[in-house]
């Protein structure tokens, strides 16, 4: 008898058993081919267990409550740990890590805002930055892609709002893709009083900023604020800008916090609109409050890089399916970008502001006063007196112009009165803004002190020496024998000394006193007053007029402004002189006694406006300002004695004898010489500043009737006025008079992710001067009234614009006159020709001057006193072919001013000076030759003649055109065509908001309160209030007429209130009503949308400024009020105002409120870009941002791949390559290299391009949509290939189908079944580090079969059926497309509702293919719901629609109940749908693949969830439990449960033999149960008990043929014969059975044609040679019939006999068991040929 040892290695199902090797297991489960180094590899052994990993503490135990699964798992070497994503019915989903250093488990971060869903996979990576922390990034195709700091989550580091917090809170703490700030900055100019420098005057600035997330992330910049300038910036003229040289010289910008995980914000500014940005600051995150930070642009700022600032977003994309980190970029493939467009409605129209108010209030000189007197004359301007001095000689100087005394006297002398007889007529005047400009200037200067009380000097001064000490200037007259003087009087030439308690007085009315003067101080430069305020809203009342509100105003404002300016003397020193009262020089016996000091100093004086005040100067409204000093701060170098009192000689300076013999000495020098220097400085006045007398400066108060008086020689007001405008007429941002302006709608969503732009209607703004202004010629805004509803997915909405799109350059300036192109002659004085110095024009001859009309453009440049030249304006023009001009404005020829609105073709702009290519004639010549050269030189603009009224040829050669009539004109440059055209955001952004359930825009008013006002009835189709309406508002005036009126017309008055016009078809009631108050409120829209405003927005941005601009005109003819043109040395600048696309003309500001572009995209929609992949910028370690979530559109950051290929699945590192694989096919591409490819093969080197080429694996093949099922290990890749019922390995040769090896047919077969059922069905790949296992398993699948009876089609599909309680709803799964209205290319069948009794508002959202539930795409659900999570009525369809019905879909996730019924489309009749749940279709089962021995191993009766690998140790989850491999000695115990260990192998020796097997025995450590079988024999089981161990051999006799019902096994059968007779128990037959091979005990049959009955009869005995006994009474046999005995099979059956024979061996055994081989007995079978 011959043995077939066969030692069992691997599995093979795909040969025929005759070929099987006696190494391959045709079945294998939970057995392990050994491994081990111990000298037992290659022996079969069963499989440790599997043990479940605890969690680290309870609480860290994932939920206890509701279904949980594992959906995802990532494992990190470097951090020795795992993470796994869990999902839970209940909502607690969660994330957690596993330690390898632990062997436990702790929970991350559980909240149900995860979101996850039972059927999705997470596909995650790990990140450990700089600081050792684990950045886990994961994506689900469901959510948003995420990120989290586990090691932040883990140490409890985040802020409670992650867990807390609101669903968009949290979010902010999960998404890779950071939000940015979503509200722009706003910005207030302040005064810094401590800054000494104004750095933010010449500039104006927009800023952005961004948010800096804890972990280093960089969000895209927010949307640019608006322009920010000031007051400084838009003073129109030298005067005003030195004015506000020091004023707002600060920025306090307000920014937004974030409630994220955000510690900084990063400011940035830019100049104008198109220079760099440039990072200012960072200040730290105040949370969900602002914050202020204040920029003084006084620093040297870091450029932020244009790949930053031009990137509007991080488009990371919104879904991705897969996602990877390769070559430290972040990799999504197969994901969702951009927004569908929707359909607009809105309403959008102009507001006219009123016309600008600019008011130029012209001053004058008072008259002055006729009090001044003199000792002497004119000329010794050091010897006035003021008031009435006590003094000798006093003579009346005549006062004249030149002579100027601002003594507040006993009559008025204003300094300065300013006409406010421009005021306009009206009750109120609306606040604005007023600049005051005046100087003066003067010869010399004079002040001094009178009164009849003596010397009173109100300004205390006084000197110090070197050493600091105060010097009074003192000398002592020494008293004695006069009781009324004291004894020793100190006389200070500065300030009175106090006598007896007062100043000036002794008593009994005898004084002492002095008058003290210093003058000969004169300016080197005029004296200039200058400042600008704001003035509140003014209105007239009962007992003031406006003029005297408005000069309140100014009062309040100028008073006390002053002056500081250099003084020195005009000669060498300043008078001052010291005079004794004419009584107490007869008291000392002398007649006269004056002394004159000379002080040699220089210094700063400070003038002040004061005592202003309001009066009628006849029915001339007027305000008067005085002047006074207020300060005076000298260097005093020295002082001498000039002039000693009459009758005194030399030295002896004392009086002679008083009353009681005692003698005077004024002074203690005796020399007239004096000198000092030691003298250094004094200071006049100064607040707290008192001298050595106490005395303190009173402000010219009044004591005793003293006053300070000053006196001027040769004063001029050089200027003085006063400018108001109100703030309408400001520089104020508007949209361009006379052009189109386009604009468009952008939506953002919750991380700024930006749609196209949305154009909405176009404006046209019309020309200043037309009618439908109605005379308001302000600054035009825009109102956007928005009627449509908001995408579902956004979150924010912002207006865009794209300027004007009719002009492309525009220039408003002043004509100064026109001229002809006449001239033939010039006189040339350098002539050659004697006597004859003219010279002919060759411009002259040329037919360019024909029909042409030249304009002045002096005004402009060109001129010393052009605007260019004289004010340094930043201005300039040059022709361009095609260039227009516009007269916008000029006055007619009774001086009214009128906008013809006429436009000319411009031919050239040319220079021309005093030569023969001038062809300038002027048609009026000037006085002087000199001036007609200045008028027909310099820059003209030649246009070309078209005949108009007042502008043609014909009137300017007669002098008689309107040109040089204060003419403003426009020249612009009309726009081409837009080929791309650009729209910007201009600094707003509004919320989406819900409203009573409904989405709409939020706006400039609430959505939802309705506001209440009080309205002016004004006749019956129009109201005032000042309440800001929108056009199409209803609002509710029930007392005034019918209950409501509609707005249709808008219009600002000039008191600030608006003027409404309302539908004429509902009018007020006139009688009784005109102006009448009424009661009001916006009426709130009922219905649908419910209690609903519609955003409402009011755009004051523009794209020019209304400014004002000083413009060079020609003098006023008294006689005709026109413009005199020749008379140019009397032009003065006077202010117009002009539309410009500067702030300023003084510097570089052309910009506007415009912020980050956007384009219009008319196809754009939303995508899945199912074979793209995009990328992240780089993260470097070294490096402290974060790149990872910077996604940069501008970069276009993606790479697509054949599509012909199918969908990405997965995408995987490669070090320095991506694999991306897709559903058939997968390829390498490099991550910034390029590959080199030569003879000797290839290499990567580094490449500016971030993705390369994509090298294709030979094969089509790829991993489907099972990226559960793809595993990486040590280079070589894995996974199966549903589509091609094949499993993969990639590795170093390419792509291998490994399922040949002996299993295709497996494959073909398990996974065909697969892909027949369900796109769902999960595939778990995983990799046992420890026994180098590729592990596959297959889910199970449940199948329910869909059905109508077979009159209607049958079987409609059969569905995969999810586990009960795992989804929402019960009945299948389906795979979902979101398309625009639920599916656009629906046959049009299926939208036939005629026959069917269904709601199509409840079911228009989405449609299912009942027989397609297998395929992808087998719902089409409407864009409009992608998002939710709740449950909607979807129409179901099968047969093409033949049948519909009505299910509901869970869109959380994607699960359906089916109706019971659908309708036929036909005739309406209802089908009953059969839901018919069959058996287990696809059995779930799991196999290994030996990476060692490139074989497969065995299956294994474990299906887990998912698996993972970290070193060395093997995971898989259960139930949402985490369990180790290998590690529980408790053999093939697998989550809890126990099951067997089989091998089965195949005897096939001699192949060509057929084989009688007697025996069986394998070689093991302890006994397995087999069972034998062949091609059509089995045996029963053959116990391991049954086994006989011989020599550490199992052996055991080999069983006969047991297999149930088998019509060849028949052995054990035996025919007894045919019946005779039958009697009781006894059964005799008609031939001999006594010699037959039966046995007592075998069953008794009755034998038939083609069956056998059971008689439930057996043999007790043998009777007789044709006779046999029965157990009991023979029932059911008659005779005739045909009996057979029949035996145990397994004892008398036919012996196991074919080619081979298939040995399963089975071990239940729970310790570790080997088996190293299986030995078959056989023998040829006798009736085999070979024998």
């Amino acid at each position: 008898m011959a043995t077939d040892k066969l030692i069992p290695q691997y599995l093979n199902k795909d040969e025929d058993a005759r070929l099987v090797k006696n190494v391959e297991m045709t079945d294998a489960l939970n057995i392990r081919v050994s491994t081990d180094d111990n000298g037992n590899q290659g022996v079969l052994k069963n499989v440790e267990g599997t043990t479940a990993v605890s969690a680290a503490r309870p609480t860290e135990a994932i939920p206890s409550s509701g279904t949980n699964r594992v959906i995802g798992s990532v494992s990190s070497e470097a951090g020795k740990c795992i993470y796994f994503f869990l999902y839970n019915s209940a909502g607690n989903h969660g994330i957690y890590q596993y330690r390898y250093t632990t062997d436990k488990y702790y929970k991350v971060y559980e909240n149900s805002v995860l979101n996850f869903n039972l059927q999705d996979f997470v596909k995650a990576d790990v990140v450990i930055n700089q600081f050792d922390e684990h950045l886990l990034y994961f994506t689900d195709n469901r959510n948003e892609p995420r990120k989290i700091n586990a090691t932040t989550a883990l140490n409890g580091g985040y802020a409670a709002a992650i867990d807390s917090g609101s669903t968009s809170t949290k979010e902010l703490f999960l998404t890779v893709c950071k939000q940015p700030p979503q509200t722009p900055i706003t910005f207030e100019f302040v005064d810094e009083d401590n800054n000494q420098s104004n750095h933010l005057k010449n500039n104006v600035f927009q800023f952005a900023y961004q948010y800096v997330y804890d972990d280093g992330e960089i969000s895209a910049l927010s949307a640019y604020s608006e322009l920010a300038f000031s007051d400084t910036n838009l003073a129109h003229n030298i005067t005003l800008q030195s004015s506000f040289e020091d004023k707002n010289n600060a920025l306090d910008l307000t920014l937004q916090g974030s409630q994220g995980p955000v510690t900084k914000l990063r400011v940035f500014a830019r100049r104008n609109n198109d220079q760099a940005f440039y990072r200012i600051g960072e200040i730290d995150n105040p949370g969900s409050g602002s914050t202020i930070f204040r920029f003084k642009n006084d620093g040297v700022f870091n450029l932020l890089p244009d790949q930053d600032a031009f990137k509007l977003f991080d488009s990371v994309p919104r879904q991705a399916f897969s996602q990877a980190i390769s070559n430290n970029r972040l990799f999504y493939g197969n994901y969702v970008e951009g927004f569908d467009n929707i359909k607009t409605d809105t309403f959008t129209y102009p507001v006219y502001n009123p016309s600008p108010l600019i008011l130029d209030l012209p001053g004058e000189r008072g008259p002055v006063e006729t009090n001044l007197t003199d000792f002497a004359d004119e000329a010794d301007f050091y010897d006035f007196h003021f008031g009435n001095p006590y003094g000798i000689g006093v003579t009346t100087v005549e006062v004249s112009d030149d002579l100027v005394n601002f003594e507040d006297g006993n009559g008025s002398a204003p300094a300065i009165e300013i006409n406010l007889s421009d005021i306009v007529n009206s009750d109120s005047l609306q606040s604005g803004v007023v600049n005051f400009d005046a100087s003066f200037d003067f010869d010399e200067m004079g002040i001094g002190a009178s009164g009849v009380a003596g010397l009173h000097f109100d300004y205390p001064i006084s000197f110090v020496d070197d050493d600091g000490n105060p010097d009074d200037l003192n000398y002592t007259v020494t008293a004695g024998g006069l009781n009324e003087l004291p004894n020793s009087l100190t006389l200070n030439m500065m300030a009175p000394r106090q006598l007896n308690g007062s100043f000036g007085y002794i008593d009994n009315n005898e004084h002492i006193g002095a008058t003290t003067a210093i003058s000969n101080l004169s300016p080197p430069n005029p004296v200039t007053f200058s400042t600008s305020f704001t003035t509140s809203d003014i209105s007239s009342s009962p007992t003031e007029t406006i003029e005297e509100a408005f000069a309140s105003e100014l009062i309040s404002n100028i008073n006390g402004l002053e002056s500081t300016f250099f003084v020195k003397p005009d000669s060498d020193e300043v008078i001052t002189t010291l005079g004794i009262t004419e009584e107490v020089l007869q008291a000392f016996g002398a007649s006269q006694f004056r002394v004159v000091f000379g002080l040699n100093f220089d210094g700063f004086a400070t003038i002040q406006l004061y005592g202003g005040s309001f009066f009628l100067d006849g029915d001339t409204p007027k305000v008067r300002f005085k002047l006074r000093v207020t300060n005076l701060s000298l260097n005093l170098k020295s002082y001498k004695v000039l002039q000693l009192p009459t009758g005194f000689a030399g030295s002896d300076l004392v009086f002679g004898t008083l009353a009681g013999g005692s003698s005077y000495n004024l002074f203690e020098s005796t020399s007239n010489q004096y000198e000092s220097s030691n003298i250094v400085s004094g200071v006049f006045g100064g607040a707290g500043f008192q001298n050595s007398l106490g005395l303190e400066l009173k402000d010219n108060g009044d004591l005793n009737g003293d006053k300070i008086t000053t006196a001027y020689r040769g004063f001029k007001l050089l200027k003085s006025q006063i400018e108001f405008s109100n703030t309408r007429s400001e520089s104020t941002a508007s949209f361009k008079a006379g052009a189109t302006h386009d604009f468009g709608i952008v939506y953002y969503d919750h991380r700024n992710r930006a749609s196209g732009v949305q154009k909405i209607d176009s404006v046209d703004v019309a020309h200043f001067g037309d009618s439908t202004r109605s005379g308001n010629e302000g600054n035009t805004k825009v109102d956007i009234r928005i009627l449509h509803e908001p995408p579902a997915w956004a979150s924010k909405w912002a207006p865009v614009y794209s300027k004007n799109t009719t002009y492309e350059k525009i220039l408003q300036i002043g004509v100064a006159e026109a001229a002809m192109g006449t001239q033939t002659t010039f006189e040339d004085p350098l002539s050659a020709n004697t006597g004859n110095t003219a010279r002919p024009i060759i411009s002259a001859l040329s037919e360019g001057t024909q029909g042409v009309i030249y304009l002045s453009l002096r005004t402009l440049e060109g001129k010393v006193n052009s605007y260019k030249e004289s004010f340094g304006a930043n201005l300039s023009y040059q022709y361009q072919e095609g260039d227009m001009l516009r007269v916008i404005e000029c006055l007619d020829g009774d001086a009214k001013k009128i906008r013809p609105l006429l436009e000319f073709p411009i031919s050239s702009y040319e220079f021309y000076a005093d030569d023969d290519k001038n062809p300038i004639k002027l048609t009026s010549d000037s006085a002087f030759d000199d001036e007609d050269d200045y008028r027909r030189t310099g820059h003209f603009l030649a246009i070309r003649d078209e005949g108009f009224t007042n502008f043609s040829r014909t009137e300017v050669a007669a002098g008689t055109d309107f040109f040089k009539n204060q003419c403003i004109v426009e020249i612009y440059r009309p726009k081409s065509k837009i080929e791309d055209q650009v729209f910007f955001e201009v600094g707003k952004c509004f919320d989406i908001v819900t409203v009573d359930g409904e989405r709409t825009h939020a706006g400039d008013r609430s959505n939802s309160a309705s506001p209440s006002f009080d309205i002016t009835v004004t006749g019956e189709t129009s109201f005032v209030s000042t309440q800001r309406l929108y056009l199409g508002d209803r609002v509710d005036t029930i007392a005034a007429n019918t209950g409501y009126v509609y707005v249709n017309s808008i219009r600002l008055l000039d008191d600030g209130r608006f003027r409404y016009g309302i539908n004429p078809s509902s009018p007020f009631f006139v009688d009784g009503f005109i102006n009448t108050v009424v009661s009001a409120s916006v009426f709130l829209q009922t219905g649908s949308p419910v209690s609903v405003f519609p955003g409402v927005i009011t755009l004051d941005m523009g794209d020019v400024y209304l400014r004002r601009r000083s413009i060079l005109t020609s003098p006023i003819d008294s006689t005709t009020n026109l413009p005199d043109v020749t008379k140019p040395d009397e032009q003065v600048y006077k202010t117009f105002f002009v539309e410009d696309e500067s702030v300023s003309d003084f510097f570089e500001s052309k910009a506007v409120s415009i912020g980050r572009p956007h384009i219009e995209t008319p196809d754009q929609k939303e995508i899945r870009r199912f074979s793209s992949v995009t990328y992240s910028d780089v993260f470097t370690l070294d490096n402290a941002v974060l790149n990872l979530s910077s996604f940069n559109p501008s970069l276009f950051p993606f790479k697509d791949y054949n599509t012909q290929h199918g969908d990405i699945c997965y995408l995987l590192d490669k070090n320095e390559s991506l694999m991306v694989m897709q559903e058939n096919k997968v390829s390498v591409t490099p991550i910034s290299r390029v590959l080199i490819e030569s003879a000797g093969g290839g290499q990567l080197v580094t490449s500016q391009n971030v993705m390369g080429t994509p090298t294709y694996y030979a094969g089509d093949y790829g991993p489907g949509m099972q990226p559960e099922g793809v595993v990486e290990r040590f280079g070589f890749v894995y996974f199966p290939d549903v589509s091609r019922a094949a499993v993969i390995r990639i590795g170093s040769n390419g792509l291998q189908p490994i399922s040949e090896k002996h299993m295709s047919s497996y494959f073909q077969t398990k996974l065909g079944k697969v892909d027949s059922i369900s796109q769902k069905a999960k595939l778990p790949a995983g990799f046992d580090p420890d026994n180098d296992e590729y592990v596959l398993s297959i889910s199970e699948i449940d199948v329910t079969r869909l059905s109508v009876p077979s009159s209607d089609g049958g079987t409609i599909s059969d569905v995969f059926k999810p586990d009960s309680g795992t989804t929402e709803k019960d009945d299948a799964v389906v795979d979902v497309i979101h398309k625009p209205n639920g599916g656009g290319n629906w046959d049009a069948s299926l939208d036939k509702w005629e026959t069917e009794e269904m709601n199509w508002e409840d079911t228009g959202k989405g449609v299912i293919f009942l027989d397609r539930l297998a395929e992808k795409g087998s719902a089409l659900v409407s864009n409009d719901l992608k998002g939710q999570t709740g449950d909607i009525n979807v129409k179901v369809s099968a047969f093409g629609g033949a049948l519909n019905g009505v299910a509901v879909l869970s869109l959380k996730d994607n699960s359906i109940s089916l109706p019971t019924t659908l309708k036929r489309q036909s005739d309406g009749g209802s089908v009953t749908l059969t839901k018919t749940t069959l058996s287990i279709e696809v059995k779930g089962e799991t196999v290994a693949w030996s990476t060692t021995k490139s074989f497969w191993l065995t299956f294994y009766s474990f299906v887990p969830e998912l698996y993972a690998y970290l070193h060395d140790r093997f995971f898989s989850y259960v139930g949402g439990q985490i369990h180790r491999h290998n590690i529980n000695a408790t053999r093939n115990n697998f989550y809890g449960v126990q099951y067997n260990s089989q091998a089965t192998v195949v005897s096939k020796a001699n192949p060509s033999m057929v084989k009688v097997y007697d025996a069986i025995s394998y070689e093991a450590d302890n006994p397995w149960s087999a069972t034998v079988s062949n091609s059509d024999q089995t045996t029963e089981e053959m116990a391991s008990t049954e086994f006989v161990e011989k020599e550490n051999m199992w052996y055991r006799v080999m069983s006969k043929d047991e297999t149930a019902n088998s019509t060849t096994n028949t052995s054990h059968r035996i025919v007894l014969g045919q019946v005779s007779s039958i009697d009781g128990t006894k059964i005799t037959f008609s031939s001999r059975i006594s010699n037959l091979p039966f046995g007592i005990g075998d069953s008794l049959f009755k034998l038939e044609s083609s069956s056998q009955t059971d008689l439930s009869l057996t043999i007790s005995s043998v009777s007789g040679r044709k006779e046999i006994t029965a157990n009991a009474t023979v029932t059911g046999l008659a005779v005739g019939d045909t009996v057979m005995a029949v035996s145990e099979d397994k004892i008398n059956g036919d012996n196991i006999r074919d080619y081979f024979a298939q040995a399963a061996l089975t071990n239940s055994s729970t310790n570790a068991v080997e088996l190293y081989s299986v030995n078959m007995s056989y023998k040829p079978s006798p009736l085999h040929n070979e024998q």
